[in-house]
């Protein structure tokens, strides 16, 4: 008989049919992305692009290989492009443009206990 996915499993495949931009959503209601973040958070997505804008959700527990020194190379080379949105897309970019001469600010944004300060660490 079939056996059934486990709920990473199933949140994975959701978060798989969600696009990493939001803005390539067909609707930009707030339903519509509540549920698009929804389904993201759930297979451990936190990070998620409104064009550029980075949303970042809490998961509340340890995601292996997050935050890994293999996942910051992948952002830190020069010509290379973000597979996905992450913290480290946002500070290489940032980066990028000091490089070549354009001033940069960044907002950090949220409720108490959001992750600001162990975001802005990183």
């Amino acid at each position: 008989g079939r056996r059934s996915k486990g709920r990473s499993a199933m949140g994975a495949e959701k978060a798989a049919a969600v696009p990493d931009d939001l803005t390539k959503l067909s609707s930009l209601e707030p339903d519509a992305i509540e549920a698009a973040l929804k389904s993201r958070f759930e297979g451990d997505k936190i990070y998620t692009n409104i064009n550029s804008l980075l949303v970042a959700l809490n998961p509340y527990k340890s995601i292996p290989g997050i935050y890994s020194s293999e996942k910051l190379a992948s952002y830190t080379q020069y010509a290379a492009q973000p597979s996905e949105p992450h913290v480290f897309a946002v500070a290489a970019d940032a980066y990028r443009g000091l490089l070549e001469s354009h001033s940069q600010s960044l907002v950090i944004s949220g409720e108490s206990g959001a992750g600001k300060t162990e975001t802005s660490k990183i």
